[in-house]
């Protein structure tokens, strides 16, 4: 028989996890489609991809589930835990915004053949050079369209045309946007037949997208085993602290076992390192 304290206790813990539970399952599409959000940003929403401050509230946010998640199931000290979190918190930000502008310049790039294709058509047409972007800027994906609308607001300031289109080059730091622009430039200087050599250059970017598709596919059972051997030390790490405590007591509350996780967690971060910088392709 339960005593009056315990049965509260128990009364509490049922009270709290029917809400958590309740609280999830009213607002699971919410809070998936938020988490989805924090671990990769959509590749539609070129704002989000731009904004720094939203890069650190993410990294902030992640950094401190994890310390939680760290305390409540390795049970580790407090001050280890703010530790961390400082470490988490330091690490978590500069990795997704680098992570974010990748997927950036990678948006700018799906979207550079189209936009040079629309640039050229409009270019048939008899449009002027300046004339042709607007249209662009109309007819092409935001990520596109946003650099071609700085270049309109670079020139209407009394920035030469050249000079806006090369600051294109300095801002999407990619092969397929410094080839694309650089004949652009050199097209308008020497006056050649541009809608030609815009098309032409589509068509190379075309096709080295489709090499590069076909090379992340070959390579996609690599990352797998990549991505399944570093989250191994991880899995392992919960198991025992959840089916054995007593060996995860011994890790971390004694100093060689704290030495051991220290050590451990820094090979962890190195492995995962090495296997992304064998995996990244560069064509």
């Amino acid at each position: 028989m339960m005593v009056p304290s315990e049965f509260s206790i128990w009364l509490s813990w049922m009270f709290y996890s029917g809400s958590a539970v309740i609280f999830i399952l009213v607002f699971r599409v919410t809070l998936a489609g938020y988490l989805k959000s924090l671990l990769r940003p959509s590749e539609t929403d070129y704002n989000q991809l731009t904004d720094g401050a939203e890069h650190k509230r993410k990294g902030m946010l992640l950094s401190l589930m994890l310390s939680g998640l760290a305390w409540i199931i390795l049970k580790l000290p407090f001050i280890l835990v703010l530790l961390v979190f400082f470490g988490l918190s330091m690490v978590i930000p500069k990795v997704i915004e680098i992570r974010t502008k990748k997927i950036m310049l990678n948006t700018f790039d799906d979207s550079l053949v189209d936009g040079l294709t629309s640039l050229a058509s409009s270019l048939r047409a008899g449009l002027t050079i300046q004339s042709a972007l607007q249209v662009v800027t109309k007819s092409t994906a935001p990520a596109f369209a946003s650099q071609v609308e700085k270049v309109l607001v670079d020139y209407k300031l009394g920035i030469h045309i050249d000079e806006a289109l090369n600051k294109v080059r300095e801002r999407i730091p990619t092969q397929s946007c410094n080839m694309a622009f650089g004949a652009l430039i050199i097209g308008k200087q020497l006056g050649g037949p541009l809608p030609d050599i815009l098309s032409r250059i589509a068509a190379a970017i075309r096709e080295r997208q489709r090499v590069e598709g076909r090379l992340k596919a070959l390579t996609a059972q690599g990352r797998g085993q990549g991505a399944l051997i570093c989250s191994l030390p991880v899995l392992v790490a919960v198991g025992t602290a959840w089916l054995t405590p007593r060996r995860m007591d011994l890790m971390m509350d004694t100093l060689p076992g704290q030495v051991m996780i220290v050590v451990m967690m820094i090979c962890e971060f190195l492995g995962i390192f090495l296997a992304w910088k064998v995996l990244q392709l560069d064509i």
